[in-house]
């Protein structure tokens, strides 16, 4: 495999990433740098999360009492995933990530 710069379109950083023998990239949008890329994903799920939300409680009858309520707090689960991946990328240095490898002080 070999390496080859590429700038981001949405950050204009420079980047490297690596073409295989079949010259698949390693990231899915290859017009971005791997955090704007992580970034792009993250908006992806989030959504997809919305669409799965609006989905369920429009078109599911609840077969139990609690249905709904179960579904809301599962969907805040993911949503607070979501939120901790953000943060911890974000403020790698208040938070932890393993990119750094160690729990920032406090």
């Amino acid at each position: 495999m070999r390496e080859v710069e590429k700038q981001c379109e949405k950050c204009n950083e420079t980047y490297r990433y690596r073409l295989s023998g079949f010259t698949e990239y390693v990231y899915n949008n290859e017009n971005l740098c791997p955090k704007c890329n992580e970034e792009f994903v993250e908006d992806r799920i989030e959504d997809c999360l919305v669409e799965a939300h609006n989905l369920y409680v429009k078109h599911l009858l609840p077969q139990h009492n609690s249905d709904i309520y179960e579904w809301v707090n599962a969907m805040h689960d993911l949503q607070k995933l979501m939120m901790i991946r953000k943060t911890r990328r974000d403020y790698p240095d208040k938070y932890y990530h393993k990119q750094y490898g160690k729990e920032a002080e406090r």
